[in-house]
């Protein structure tokens, strides 16, 4: 059983037999606009419409009764399949769903899939390849650079990711560029002294969403000292 949300535009609801084309597109509603069930005498039950349509299951929320239907005959609208629960407090559910979509739009929110260069498991993990790696650390924090050209695989599942965004350590680092699968996606000239550059993604057709990231050097003095790769999700 779902709650039948607002209805969807053709562009946003039409599948063809692309993967991406499968997923879900729009923006998110916010956990704290989902109704929250309450233990309501009476609740659930079941109600015959009079217009003889098939019968409905109505629930208790914190924001009045809800009527379901079968998830199989909802079309061309969003859904609601899993709502939060309320024992008891529906209020201090509702700031608790509202600090988790705070934490979703920070940056560690919006993260898909990353790579933290310089250490061994996010590399080993995302299929790092090096030509003539350099690694160390500064500060504390780890590092990889490379002569010619750093490669690793990232992964977007559900192909929702939109940007792309690395950092690296050098105020004043060489250019470089970044390809995805195989296409220039972004040139860095020399300097950069913010340590950090932010994209946008074409979208993909690929299965589970695979990227194949490169990042070359430009220029006789290699990469610059890269600490950090993510693939965002939309603000």
């Amino acid at each position: 059983m779902a709650a039948r949300g607002a209805p969807v535009g053709p562009h946003e609801a039409v599948a063809d037999l692309t993967t991406s084309a499968q997923t879900a597109r729009g923006a998110l509603v916010p956990l704290a606009e989902t109704p929250i069930l309450i233990d309501e005498p009476g609740f659930p039950r079941v109600e015959m419409p009079a217009d003889g349509s098939p019968p409905r299951v109505v629930v208790a929320t914190d924001r009045g009764t809800l009527a379901l239907e079968p998830f199989a005959g909802i079309h061309d609208a969003r859904y609601c399949v899993y709502f939060p629960l309320a024992e008891p407090d529906a209020a201090a559910r509702r700031a608790e769903l509202a600090e988790r979509d705070a934490h979703a739009l920070t940056l560690d929110g919006r993260t898909v899939d990353r790579v933290a260069f310089g250490e061994q498991q996010p590399e080993v993990d995302h299929r790092l390849r090096a030509d003539r790696p350099r690694t160390g650390a500064d500060g504390g924090v780890p590092w990889r650079a490379d002569e010619s050209g750093i490669h690793v695989r990232v992964i977007d599942p559900h192909l929702v990711a939109e940007t792309l965004r690395l950092t690296w350590l050098d105020v004043e680092a060489p250019p470089f560029r970044v390809e995805v699968d195989g296409v220039v996606a972004h040139r860095q000239a020399a300097g950069g002294a913010a340590g950090i550059c932010e994209f946008a993604l074409a979208p993909t057709d690929a299965g589970w969403g695979i990227r194949e990231i490169a990042i070359m050097a430009e220029g006789p003095l290699g990469t610059p000292r890269l600490r950090d790769l993510r693939v965002l999700r939309g603000r």
